[in-house]
């Protein structure tokens, strides 16, 4: 008897262990700064915001993380997070592409000076660059350093956002491989600040933005007219841009057609062919539940949507 209560006792342990183990906000266990010396290797630095919106919005951190892992799918990917910015640049040396799921000091002021200047190295050294959600906010001055590496950029006095459903329709571009026709309900950035005559500019989400969201003066000009929510790019000095206007809510990770979509742009920027079927971007439901920071709770609107099953 007393070894069957035993038994019965160590069967609860094992199962209630796990379950105080599991805590949302513990990111100790994701790799940060952690470079490789294998030049065979393609490295993408994924960098994280510092928090910023209510939960479950502009999970940078998380965002990176869940990214780390689709990356990691594909054969001579070597993924790096980094908050906020290198804290040793030379990380950035040799980078394949360096992709942006960042905001708060993008939305608050700019880059410092010396951020700016080393991001430009890179890039000229042949580094991709990517950029999602409000990565694409920059303020006139800023913006147009960028411009030449990303090809667009929302322009803190002209450009717009607003939430609606967008129809996504494949083109042939290899970016939108084994990305099947879909609607994308998010918070899209649109009348973009865009190189001029679109020059090596390609179009891959199109979508008509509706007219109560142009709240700019620039942003009237245009209603009804159809909006670049996601592009790549292929600068006059042969780098790549990817970018992809929406990715407001973590959850929304749950669908394979949106991850294929963004790893494919990112794989692309890195100069890396995707597949012809797309990349593998396998998930664990349970990834979208790790990794959070402590933030304010959703609003009552956010937190009464559906989540969705990963598919």
């Amino acid at each position: 008897m007393k070894i069957q209560l035993l038994l019965v006792f160590c069967l609860c342990l094992a199962i209630c262990l796990p379950l105080a183990a599991a805590d949302p906000f513990d990111q100790s266990d994701v790799p940060v700064e952690v470079d490789t010396s294998d030049p065979k290797l393609a490295k993408i630095i994924l960098v994280a915001g510092p928090p910023s919106h209510d939960a479950g919005q502009h999970e940078t951190f998380a965002d990176c993380a869940v990214l780390r892992n689709l990356l990691l799918q594909t054969p001579g990917v070597f993924p790096v997070i980094v908050r906020d910015w290198p804290k040793n640049p030379a990380i950035l040396n040799h980078a394949r592409a360096i992709v942006f799921l960042a905001d708060g000091v993008h939305e608050a002021g700019q880059y410092p000076a010396e951020r700016l200047k080393q991001l430009k190295a890179a890039c000229d050294a042949g580094a991709g660059l990517g950029a999602i959600h409000y990565a694409l906010h920059h303020p006139r001055a800023e913006g147009e350093q960028i411009l030449p590496y990303l090809g667009g950029y929302y322009d803190w006095d002209t450009s717009a956002k607003g939430h609606w459903t967008a129809d996504f329709k494949p083109s042939e571009h290899p970016i939108c491989r084994g990305v099947q026709p879909v609607q994308w309900e998010d918070g899209w950035h649109f009348n973009i600040r865009f190189v001029d005559g679109l020059q090596g500019v390609t179009p891959l989400l199109v979508s008509a933005a509706p007219d109560k969201l142009r709240t700019t003066a620039d942003a009237k000009k245009t209603l009804g007219r159809e909006e670049i929510l996601s592009w790549a790019y292929e600068g006059p000095n042969g780098a790549r841009a990817f970018t992809f206007s929406g990715m407001h809510l973590h959850k929304d990770w749950a669908e394979a057609n949106r991850r294929r979509f963004i790893v494919n742009g990112i794989l692309w920027s890195a100069k890396i062919e995707p597949p012809t079927t797309g990349a593998p971007v396998e998930l664990n439901p349970d990834d979208l539940q790790k990794w959070l920071d402590k933030k304010a709770p959703p609003k009552a609107k956010a937190a009464a949507k559906k989540t969705p099953a990963v598919n």
